[in-house]
């Protein structure tokens, strides 16, 4: 599966594949301080389909580096690997959409707040100036209600229409509603 992912399963690089999978000896210099490049000069086609493949791919030390971040604030020795990975999937694709469209409008509101102030400057230099100034902290108000429509809008996927729609029907007849929930 993986070789197919990376391409290596082509017949571009079914002959190289061969070839590399049946070398004995080392037909490339071991002490070479141009490693790759020898692999490169050796398996081109190889070499060609690893490099077009590999960009494609988020860098390594950023996606570990971020997750271990998420799990050395967040670690809880009793949520199981699945509510891991989902927290770590929400965090990684929702919550850092939702972090950059509220940051951009910090950044907006400073900006506006910069060329109001500024009648001086042109509205470039303004705006250039804005995005490496300070941003107030203490003013939070549409942030927190950017942060609230945010989370409004991503529950909507959870009422109990949706889930009822997103559900087959031979689910349906198996829920029960506990006498104890309905209690409360």
């Amino acid at each position: 599966h993986w070789m197919q992912q990376l391409g290596l399963m082509t017949s571009k690089v079914r002959d190289e594949m061969k070839r590399l999978s049946q070398e004995t000896v080392v037909i490339r210099d071991v002490n070479s301080s141009t490693r790759l490049k020898d692999f490169a000069d050796s398996y081109p086609q190889i070499f060609d389909m690893l490099w077009s493949k590999m960009s494609l791919f988020p860098h390594s030390t950023r996606i570990v580096e971020q997750t271990h971040g998420m799990e050395r604030h967040a670690f809880n020795s009793q949520a199981s690997n699945d509510m891991r990975d989902a927290r770590t999937n929400y965090m990684a694709c929702h919550e850092y959409e939702n972090r950059r469209d509220r940051r951009s409008l910090v950044l907006a509101r400073a900006a506006e707040a910069e060329k109001a102030s500024s009648t001086t400057d042109t509205a470039t230099t303004a705006t250039k100036r804005s995005k490496k100034q300070n941003v107030k902290h203490n003013d939070r108000k549409p942030t927190q209600k950017m942060g609230g429509d945010q989370l409004l809008e991503a529950s909507q996927r959870y009422t109990a229409a949706s889930i009822i729609a997103r559900t087959t029907e031979s689910v349906r007849p198996h829920w029960k509603i506990k006498k104890k929930q309905l209690q409360r």
